[in-house]
């Protein structure tokens, strides 16, 4: 991690010990998708991991269609993560962190790619379910407890 100057201040691995992606599959979708197809099973950073105040968060993904939510805390050295069931998927009650409002919300972004992965369509407001299906994107902020 760097400081607003641009310095190295703290480094963090995140390591999936055994389940790390190969290194040749990590920029090359193709070798991925033989993996998935092998049944292998190796997990990645599915986004960016976003900082906000002192957490981390990010979804981590597997060659098993498996995903899980993460957020560390930078002071405790704290892990909390929870698997997605994707049977149960409802997109709007996930933290898919886009962007920051500060240090006081993370944003995320359903479009409708994600949208069409939702279990449970019929919980959005039908505006916003007109906005996802005629191509629109949809930012939610989720604002962090202080």
């Amino acid at each position: 991690m760097f400081d607003r100057k641009g310095k190295l201040t703290n480094n963090l691995v995140i390591d999936f010990g055994e389940n790390t992606l190969p290194q040749d599959v990590v920029h090359d979708f193709l070798k991925l998708r033989d993996y998935k197809q092998q049944g292998a099973d190796f997990r990645y950073l599915q986004t960016p991991t976003l900082m906000v105040k002192d957490h981390l968060f990010g979804l981590i993904s597997s060659s098993k269609n498996e995903i899980w939510t993460y957020v560390i805390n930078l002071n405790s050295k704290s892990l909390f993560t929870q698997k997605l069931d994707l049977n149960k998927l409802h997109i709007k009650n996930i933290l898919i962190s886009s962007a920051t409002l500060g240090d006081t919300a993370v944003v995320s972004m359903i479009d409708p790619t994600t949208f069409t992965q939702d279990a449970f369509p019929e919980k959005y407001p039908e505006h916003v379910v007109n906005h996802l299906e005629n191509e629109g994107t949809v930012l939610l902020i989720n604002h962090l407890k202080k």
